[in-house]
């Protein structure tokens, strides 16, 4: 998966100038709302994230020098399997509109998908998409074998 994008209304003023956002919003066209897009080749790597009953922007994955999984996906088998234990992760809701997967933009079904978060050694929040094996529709559609885990229903 490349990124999301969000509804530009769906996100507070203050966050959009906290973590100058400014240069995410794009307008598909004249008959479209603005949009912030999160995407994983973006300099700075960020999501926005529901956690504990508040929209954050927090950095996507981890880079640099922490013991934090330097992917941007958690595979729901690994998170299933105990492997991400050791992270102590939490459940987040990342509300998205729309997602792209190699270069095919889709609506995103109840506008979120799930995710876990980590805390690095500073305690700095990360933010990871759980991934799970594609449905045929998906695979078919991005030709990616992995696709998000949604909230609710899979495409």
């Amino acid at each position: 998966m490349d990124g999301i994008a969000l509804i530009k209304r769906s996100v507070p003023d203050l966050l959009i100038h906290r973590y100058s956002l400014f240069d995410r919003i794009v307008k598909r066209s004249e008959c479209n709302e603005d949009e912030i897009h999160f995407m994983n080749r973006s300099c700075t790597r960020l999501l926005p994230a529901w956690i504990n009953g508040e929209l954050r922007i927090i950095e996507w994955g981890a880079k640099g020098r922490t013991k934090l999984p330097r992917s941007l996906f958690c595979n729901y088998e690994d998170l299933e399997n105990g492997v991400w234990s050791v992270f102590e992760p939490e459940s987040i809701e990342i509300p998205a509109t729309y997602a792209v997967d190699n270069g095919i933009w889709y609506l995103v079904p109840n506008a979120a998908i799930k995710g876990v978060l980590l805390h690095d050694e500073n305690g700095l929040p990360h933010a990871y998409i759980i991934t799970q094996q594609s449905t045929i529709y998906y695979k078919n559609m991005t030709r990616n074998p992995r696709e998000p885990s949604f909230l609710g229903e899979q495409i």
